[in-house]
């Protein structure tokens, strides 16, 4: 490629500095700077930094532009003006270049650099052809079909929505079925209605948006007895409160909306948030254990502006701490105490019942011990401050994590780790226990031919979506690495194999993660997933949180 072989002219100084700080640490620390080349430390700045990042970022574009001879930069110079420029480098580099504009396209062909283009879906849709309408005692299947105790869990939310105290919080394991629980939920009460009536789904993450909307999208065609406008309000689609106002007056609408976008209409546009909330019929709440969050308790309270108004939380964890039994009272009490759990008949234990009918996958628990040199890493105040941070009931600082991150030999063992199981050429999830070691993962990977990709809040949306889509869908990249991401509303089910390499006190989290490799056969995963957790056991308040699902039952039991 054409933009690798200017990139190897620049030296590994340079290209150095165009890497995470943390990387360029370990390739000095693992000694790869000795045993490789410009060429294959250019190609790892590439694929770390993006090919777009070397026409965008000016710091970048004016090393790629030092890199041309006279001749070259000449000719790339008349790509933008016929006009005699005397000093090319110089013209090149005072260009002010945005995305997708007439320059920015020129120096893409110049350098030979790919256009990343947003990836499309494919309905997940299947038309069946009616069969001989003579034929007796036929079972019938439907095209949006759920599982018994789908189906009780349903029924017992709408009970509770149709009450005198109509909120309801359901609790089920990650992977056995909530979102599609949810939506059976909201069609129901989408059915009953014809006008002045509108849904809002809230999430506080793009993918658990986009999931939610994807999964109403197949439901609706099939359980629908009307149409009904769908409005985006995630990521990068904003829709306009007041139309959706004047839209609903008439008509029934849903609205999927990310509730950093919502906060934002809280903030500057609170009347139109007010007058929307006259003709909302159902809020629903994903990730509900965030419910009682100042911020989040506040625009679900503006949304359900009438007292009757049904709210619909659902979540894993109904619970909000692993000490502080005052904030798992408060969630308890917003939802009135209406918990809908998974009944399954004959059974006291509903993990160990859908584990043996293969609705959740078998999980091999791996512990690997690692005693970090605390004494190097911190001063003994802030191990203090630690302790008394966790007595509080909050999870490790990040200032806390950032330090356990920088031992070199901590991440060291989780290179060897995931490489160790990339063997066995399954789908592997990585918690990362920082940003920095997140990307210098990636990047360690990468330069040994290891296929992987490090997704984290600062990944550019487009790129983030597609590094997911290769993951979900092909063999591209096997190793997904991430950081404060992917821990709810992503769905992979082929993903087998979860590797927890971020310390945590935090029951919500540790449950989250291990969730992400859970689904079992009979809802598309694995007969069996391994979890391999990082144990950092001489770190203060360490508890083994591998059994998560029933620690909040005694509170919701309470009367």
């Amino acid at each position: 490629m054409r933009l690798t072989n200017y990139l190897g002219k620049l030296g590994t100084t340079v290209l150095l500095s165009f890497l995470n700080k943390r990387t360029a640490e370990l390739l000095k620390h693992l000694n790869f700077l000795e045993k490789t080349t410009s060429t294959r430390l250019a190609k790892m700045v590439i694929n770390s930094v993006g090919e777009s990042q070397f026409i965008l970022k000016k710091k970048y574009r004016e090393e790629l532009i030092n890199t041309l001879n006279k001749k070259e930069a000449a000719k790339l110079t008349n790509e933008f003006t016929k006009k005699e420029i005397v000093k090319p480098y110089l013209y090149l580099k005072k260009l002010n270049i945005k995305k997708n504009s007439k320059e920015f396209k020129i120096f893409q062909d110049f350098f030979e650099i790919q256009e990343i283009k947003e990836t499309t879906r494919k309905k997940d849709i299947e038309i069946y052809k009616i069969k001989d309408a003579h034929i007796e005692n036929e079972e019938i299947s439907p095209f949006y079909p759920l599982f018994k105790h789908q189906i009780d869990a349903c029924a017992g939310c709408l009970n509770f929505l149709k009450s005198e105290n109509p909120r309801a919080f359901l609790h089920m394991p990650t992977g056995s079925g909530k979102t599609r629980t949810a939506i059976n939920v909201m069609c129901n009460l989408l059915r009953e209605n014809s006008k002045n009536f509108v849904t809002i789904w809230l999430a506080n993450k793009e993918e658990l948006c986009d999931q939610a909307f994807l999964e109403f999208e197949k439901a609706w065609q099939i359980l629908g007895n009307q149409k009904i406008k769908v409005f985006k309000h995630f990521g990068g689609e904003r829709s306009n409160l007041d139309k959706i106002n004047k839209y609903s007056e008439d008509n029934v609408a849903v609205v999927f909306s990310s509730l950093d976008m919502m906060h934002e209409d809280v903030t500057r546009n609170i009347g139109a948030v007010l007058n929307l909330s006259h003709k909302i019929g159902l809020v629903i709440m994903d990730e509900a254990h965030l419910t009682i969050a100042k911020t989040y308790k506040t625009i679900i309270e503006l949304l359900a502006a009438k007292d009757k108004t049904p709210i619909l939380g659902m979540s894993a964890t109904p619970g909000r701490s692993y000490r502080d039994v005052s904030q798992d009272l408060e969630l308890k009490n917003f939802y009135y105490g209406n918990k809908v759990s998974l009944q399954i008949e004959n059974s006291k234990d509903a993990i160990k019942w859908l584990v043996r009918n293969k609705y959740l996958a078998k999980a091999e628990r791996i512990k690997i011990d690692y005693e970090a040199d605390l004494a190097t890493l911190f001063t003994i105040p802030e191990i203090n401050d630690e302790i008394e941070r966790i007595k509080s009931g909050k999870d490790y600082s990040k200032k806390f994590r950032d330090k356990i991150s920088s031992d070199n030999e901590r991440l060291e063992l989780i290179l060897d780790l995931i490489k160790s199981e990339n063997k066995t050429g399954e789908k592997i999830i990585v918690f990362a226990s920082s940003m920095p070691n997140a990307i210098a993962i990636g990047d360690l990977l990468n330069i040994e031919g290891i296929k992987a990709a490090t997704i984290t809040s600062k990944t550019d949306s487009i790129i983030r979506r597609q590094n997911i889509d290769l993951f979900k869908n092909t063999n591209q990249i096997n190793i997904l690495i991430n950081y404060d991401v992917l821990t709810t509303g992503f769905d992979a089910p082929k993903a087998k194999i979860a590797i927890i390499a971020r310390p945590t006190t935090s029951i919500v989290l540790y449950h989250q993660m291990t969730g992400r490799v859970a689904r079992g056969k009979k809802q598309g995963g694995n007969e069996t997933c391994k979890i391999l957790t990082v144990i950092d056991k001489n770190l203060p308040g360490y508890k083994d949180l591998s059994d998560s699902f029933y620690f909040w039952e005694d509170i919701w039991d309470a009367v």
